[in-house]
């Protein structure tokens, strides 16, 4: 079908690309597919005709994105989702399936999309879209949604450091002294090396295998005083001076020679609750200092404080089974970064302060004593976060 066989037909307004939730996938925040245009463009054409039915293979990614497309477009309805095992048939490992909808003037309008396990399979979940973001377990969020973020933030999600020099930069440290992935032994103030955790260090609750030199304070750091500060850093800094010009990311373009990421204030602060954002499962560590303020790689993601009873408040937050559900909910599996800022930063967390008194000493005399939240605390927190944040009623959660 071309549009010229479309002519003087109205085919109502046409998809606006500009206009809708899913940018995000043209700037960065997500993986926009030529699939995606493509099935856009055809949406254009027929939904002001009667009912068609299409079927489609693509991946996953495509669906999340073409839901956020057409939240705003009448007349689509009817997703299905089916999973195939596209490495067998396709050689490909990538997440794909067969995607059924419905478009056209007598389709009624529904934003979500069942899931089945495979064709002619188990239906497995229901991805949907609220308020111009995507849920992907209906049942889990309808449980939780008082839990999403309606209101500015009170704390903000920070990545770890970023330096695209590991074999250099990340450092161990032995009996034997200090040497870098090489093998080379490293002679560095101690007074600027930091523990590192990796992000399978938090995942799996390890102590830090690494130490990093943080010698910069912030983005705007030019470092010219780094050489009187820390000189045998700045030898070793120099002395592989080439690996760090040779850094492909453009991030890096404009800064300082050895300039690094995902650094400011809060990396230097004492206390950080830390999430591994690669793994399926949302599990959060408290970092304490020993005796230097632990950091994390940019693979995961922190809050940080200076004030320890703050630092367990928030760590008690994180861990409730009903934040686990709700961050369950609210991410994709087959996301490479599932627990992503864009994720965390949709959970409520009420400021400290907001906390009642003897709930905040339960928590914080909890921890001291049992290295854990018992049952009973968590069920108290959880009332309160529900009188804090009030549920959202049924009818606003998904299109009819």
């Amino acid at each position: 079908m071309t549009n010229a066989g479309l002519g003087g037909v109205n085919t109502g307004p046409k998809v606006n690309l500009k206009t809708l939730p899913g940018l995000d996938a043209l700037t960065g925040k997500g993986n926009f597919d030529i699939a995606e245009n493509i099935i856009l463009h055809f949406v254009n054409l027929i939904r002001g005709f009667r009912s068609t039915h299409l079927a489609l293979l693509v991946k996953w990614t495509v669906v999340r994105n073409l839901l956020l497309f057409l939240d705003q477009v009448t007349n689509a309805g009817d997703f299905q989702y089916y999973r195939v095992d596209a490495m067998r048939w396709f050689g490909a490992a990538v997440d794909a399936g067969l995607l059924t909808f419905k478009v056209g003037a007598d389709v009624v309008t529904r934003h979500s999309c069942t899931v089945f396990d495979a064709i002619g399979g188990q239906q497995v979940g229901e991805v949907g879209v609220v308020d111009d973001r995507l849920v992907y377990d209906t049942a889990s969020y309808q449980r939780t949604a008082f839990l999403e973020r309606r209101s500015p933030p009170v704390y903000i999600w920070r990545q770890g450091i970023k330096h695209d020099l590991r074999d250099r930069f990340e450092l161990i440290p032995s009996v034997n002294g200090l040497h870098n992935r090489h093998g080379e032994n490293v002679d560095i103030e101690p007074e600027v090396l930091y523990p590192l955790y990796k992000g399978s260090d938090l995942f799996n609750g390890r102590a830090a295998r690494f130490v990093v030199p943080l010698y910069q304070r912030d983005l705007q750091d030019q470092l010219q005083n780094l050489p009187q500060r820390s000189p045998k850093l700045w030898a070793y800094l120099e002395e592989h001076a080439d690996e760090f010009r040779q850094r492909r990311s453009r991030i890096y373009r404009g800064r300082p020679q050895f300039a690094i990421f995902g650094i400011g204030a809060y990396t230097y602060r004492q206390y950080k609750i830390a999430i591994a954002s690669f793994y399926s499962e949302p599990v959060f560590r408290l970092q304490e200092p020993s005796p230097l303020p632990a950091v994390t790689d940019d693979t995961c993601y922190l809050l940080a404080t200076d004030d320890y009873a703050e630092a367990v408040f928030l760590l008690a937050m994180l861990t409730l089974p009903v934040a686990k559900e709700f961050l369950l909910a609210i991410s994709s599996p087959g996301s490479k970064r599932r627990f992503s800022k864009e994720v965390l930063s949709r959970l409520t967390i009420p400021p400290f302060s907001a906390c009642p008194q003897s709930l905040r000493s339960l928590i914080v005399d909890s921890w001291r004593v049992d290295r854990a939240f018992s049952a009973s605390l968590q069920s108290e927190l959880t009332t309160w976060l529900e009188t804090y944040s009030p549920a959202v009623t049924q009818d606003r959660l998904f299109s009819a």
